[in-house]
């Protein structure tokens, strides 16, 4: 009988800090939590853009889809669910339609790729990104 007690209030133990771990993020997941907003040079929003970070040390990546305000969340697996402290290359890729209907830029070439964008990012805690994006080459001012 002392046994099923014993059995009872440590299995109560045990259940109060599993959901605690569950609330509170017992061990950390080792990511955290980056957003932003990505517009062009002249203020308009960048829409339907994903946003990517990849790390060249360590393969790790992470990306996310701009709204119709040009705001982003960066995750993994899941939305918005992080992305592990360290530096990353950046690239926005823009959806441009298909082959039958396709769509014009609405930023440079440049950003499809972390090799061409020059976008860099270190990531150390949780942080808002906003990128100001040029336009097109072919519609800049010369």
């Amino acid at each position: 009988m002392k046994a099923m007690a014993l059995l009872q209030t440590n299995g109560a133990r045990l259940l109060g800090i599993l959901l605690l771990c569950g609330v509170a993020g017992c061990g950390g997941s080792g990511r955290v939590e980056v957003s932003g907003k990505a517009q062009r040079t002249d203020g308009a929003p960048v829409v339907g853009a994903r946003v990517i970070l990849r790390s060249a040390a360590t393969g790790a990546s992470a990306n996310g889809v701009t709204d119709k305000e040009g705001k982003f969340s960066l995750g993994g697996m899941r939305k918005g669910d992080g992305i592990p402290p360290g530096e990353y290359g950046v690239a926005v890729s823009e959806d441009l339609g298909s082959w039958d209907s396709p769509r014009a830029r609405s930023i440079h070439a440049k950003y499809a790729s972390p090799n061409t964008s020059e976008l860099t990012l270190v990531v150390r805690s949780a942080m808002t990104y906003d990128l100001e994006l040029e336009p097109p080459a072919d519609t800049k001012k010369r």
